[in-house]
């Protein structure tokens, strides 16, 4: 779990970022090949490069690797140029995307979720607080900016007691936008809290809260 106060993730993760293209996206370049968009697995780190376990062994071991030199320049570079290159970049690209005060690039105020809706309306979004993970971490977030994506249904059952089952998503059990119901479950859901589930066995043992049900019908 990522401290909220703490401004250390922002810095980190936006170096490796620019670490890791700066490593890998030249080869591409050098030889004329387009690199396209997106992963080649489910998750979006899974960039379309060599696995994250292939660069921490060449950065322990191979100082000098061929694939650390830049290609598109004259000079032959080094394990060491680049991890000191990407933290300058890194540190432009926040300054450029937040400010030069650092006090700004706090974990709480950077990496906030933000659902879009699928109707696409921008007036029917929802944003919440502050996520505690990162794309790397068992309860992701995001990676330095608005975050739109996680694990969304999150259940615990118990089952030799059913009825104390608990569980929360992104999101609420009212499909209308003006109702208390529809994204109340968000703030739990952002900061890793869950509400009571009604795992019941008969419709009678539901609470009366849970019962009531409205329809309006509007003549065509």
């Amino acid at each position: 779990m990522i401290e909220r106060e703490a401004l250390g993730p922002a810095i980190w993760l936006r170096w490796f970022e620019k670490y890791r293209d700066n490593v890998w996206v030249d080869e591409w370049a050098v030889y004329g090949i387009e690199k396209k968009g997106g992963s080649w697995g489910f998750c979006g780190e899974k960039r379309r490069e060599p696995t994250l376990e292939v660069l921490e062994f060449m950065t322990r071991e191979m100082r000098d690797a061929n694939w650390f030199d830049d290609r598109r320049t004259p000079e032959r570079e080094n394990r060491d140029t680049i991890l000191r290159k990407s933290f300058v970049e890194a540190v432009d690209s926040l300054k450029s995307q937040f400010g030069a005060d650092v006090s700004k690039w706090v974990w709480k105020d950077i990496n906030v979720l933000k659902i879009a809706s699928a109707t696409g309306e921008p007036q029917l979004n929802v944003t919440g607080a502050p996520l505690v993970g990162t794309a790397f971490t068992l309860n992701p977030g995001g990676n330095v900016g608005h975050v739109g994506a996680g694990a969304s249904w999150r259940m615990i059952v118990d089952f030799g007691h059913p009825a104390e089952s608990i569980g929360v998503y992104p999101g609420g059990q009212n499909e209308s936008p003006t109702n208390e119901h529809y994204a109340d479950q968000i703030p739990l859901w952002a900061v890793g809290e869950y509400t009571r589930l009604h795992m019941i066995g008969t419709p009678v043992e539901l609470p009366e809260s849970a019962k009531n049900k409205v329809l309006t019908f509007k003549s065509l």
